[in-house]
């Protein structure tokens, strides 16, 4: 049985804690950044999920979950999922500060979308574009303030300014047959003093 909710811890310190807090919504498991202090929460950044008839969600169906530990004794969720008959998986690492995310699809023709898509939530100060093309976001609330840089490892970054949502995208390919691909990107806790002052105090 399939657990409701589930947290890949990052880093911890007394009543502090921040990670990624995985949550069960509808048919398929949503992610969010949030940092959890002395029993309230302050949520980064949250995946956009679709609907449980689209074959091509704005995020990937992700249904099966298993949290392991690593070989260099740091902690991984392992998913799978699917949508119509398009198939999914995940693996998203804690390494030190950072979350690195792997993801797959295997699709049964061309695709309409692939990506991963994030909503920035309402306590987003700042979001900042690096000259290598990733974003840093600032976070702030009443337990206090972190700041997030997400960075494409093999993918594409584009921020909707408009939505207020970060997306990630594979990287395009001129091969048109292809019906499978693959991307990667880290989120990458940002060390207070490299914020101007704004940035994780945990």
């Amino acid at each position: 049985m399939q657990p409701d909710s589930a947290w890949l811890e990052l880093r911890s310190q007394g009543s502090s804690s921040i990670g990624l807090c995985f949550v069960w919504c509808g048919d398929r498991y949503a992610h969010r950044f949030e940092w959890n202090e002395d029993g309230q929460s302050l949520i980064g950044i949250e995946s956009l999920e679709g609907a449980d008839h689209e074959a091509w969600p704005s995020s990937p169906a992700l249904q099966q979950l298993n949290l392991q530990t690593n070989g260099s004794g740091g902690s991984c969720a392992l998913l799978l999922g699917m949508a119509g008959k398009n198939h999914w998986s995940a693996s998203i690492e804690a390494r030190a500060e950072s979350l690195v995310f792997d993801i797959a699809c295997r699709a049964q023709g061309p695709a309409q979308w692939l990506g991963s898509s994030y909503q920035i939530s309402s306590s987003c100060r700042r979001v900042s574009e690096h000259a290598d093309g990733s974003y840093q976001l600032v976070f702030g609330g009443d337990c206090g303030q972190f700041a997030v840089r997400i960075v494409a490892d093999r993918a594409v970054l584009a921020y909707d300014q408009q939505h207020g949502r970060i997306n990630v995208l594979p990287r395009p390919t001129d091969d048109q047959q292809t019906i499978s691909a693959r991307w990667s990107y880290t989120m990458q806790l940002v060390p207070f003093e490299d914020t101007s002052g704004e940035g994780a105090r945990p």
